[in-house]
């Protein structure tokens, strides 16, 4: 799973019968080898042992009094409050104290608004630091590089899948959705779907791009099946069928509900007022580019989404 979706770090998310135990990381400054680490569910965000995880696999370690390794950063510590009432999120708890777990990690330059209290030390205490300087080195563990194959999948009434790929996405089997069945699928790149893809009617269907955001956005969908391989990045289809967009052509399904179509650039200015006179709204003639569409219906409803014309 950690190959197919380009993860640069893994973290098992586990029922651990032994509450003293809030989760372990497989190393401190891991390696791309080395970034996976365990948390047990009653501690994943109350205690932000999450955080805490991924925190060492970073190079983050506890604070000194707990851990004084100063390998691999002699500034890479967790930090408790001189009051011993509050400790960063990489800091153990003070024997026979009540010494809070607060959402901040430690940082010099923060100061905690309760006690007006510093959190952390430039050459012991400064976990940001950790963090910010080395985030780059964890983030390039699994490159967005891949292609994410989906097999079959069957997603059936009440059922939620979601799909995620760091570069491009096709279906190497069917993917049924059922109705009342719901399908989310996110690449940065391109989503390409073969035959065998079928979202059926009463089905929910989110197909978007996180660089471009939303481009391709079918809910509730009448019947949507492949037939040969379709580019949905570069397809639009509204929740409410007033539009579906397809290499360049705009198509109203409705056009005579439509007051008008407006065509704004990323830098938001209007590039087009389009009054529909029939079904097709050619847009060939703008420039390659990302623009957002608006339209506005006769009874004032607006619909907007996001094309790109290549």
């Amino acid at each position: 799973l950690r190959d197919i979706y380009s993860a640069d770090v893994c973290v098992l998310v586990e029922k651990v019968y032994n509450n003293k135990l809030g989760g372990i990381a497989r190393a401190i400054y891991a390696d791309e080898s080395t970034a996976f680490c365990v948390v047990s569910n009653s501690a994943l965000t109350g205690n932000y042992s999450f955080a805490h995880e991924i925190g060492h696999l970073q190079g983050a370690r506890h604070d000194i009094g707990t851990d004084p390794n100063t390998s691999p950063f002699a500034y890479g510590h967790g930090y408790i409050s001189p009051s011993k009432r509050w400790r960063t999120i990489m800091a153990y708890p003070v024997p026979n104290t009540y010494c809070a777990r607060i959402l901040y990690w430690s940082n010099p330059d923060i100061i905690y608004p309760v006690d007006n209290t510093p959190m952390g030390s430039y050459n012991k205490e400064d976990n940001a630091r950790v963090l910010n300087q080395f985030g780059v080195r964890v983030a390039n563990f699994r490159p967005y590089e891949y292609t994410v194959i989906v097999p079959n999948i069957d997603i059936g009434a009440a059922e939620y899948s979601s799909l995620v790929s760091g570069s491009t996405m096709e279906n190497s089997g069917n993917i049924i959705v059922e109705s009342g069945g719901e399908l989310n699928m996110c690449a940065l790149d391109l989503i390409k779907l073969s035959p065998g893809f079928h979202a059926k009617r009463g089905s929910k269907l989110t197909i978007n791009n996180s660089l471009l955001g939303t481009v391709a956005r079918v809910l509730n969908t009448s019947d949507v099946k492949s037939s040969n391989h379709t580019s949905i990045n570069n397809s639009v289809e509204s929740d409410d069928g007033y539009v579906n967009y397809s290499n360049g052509i705009l198509n109203l399904k409705e056009y005579n509900l439509i007051k008008k179509v407006s065509i704004f650039n990323l830098n938001g200015v209007e590039v087009e007022v389009i009054v529909p006179k029939s079904n097709e709204v050619n847009l060939l003639h703008l420039s390659p580019g990302i623009y957002i569409v608006k339209i506005l219906s006769f009874n004032n409803e607006f619909f907007s989404c996001n094309i790109l014309i290549e």
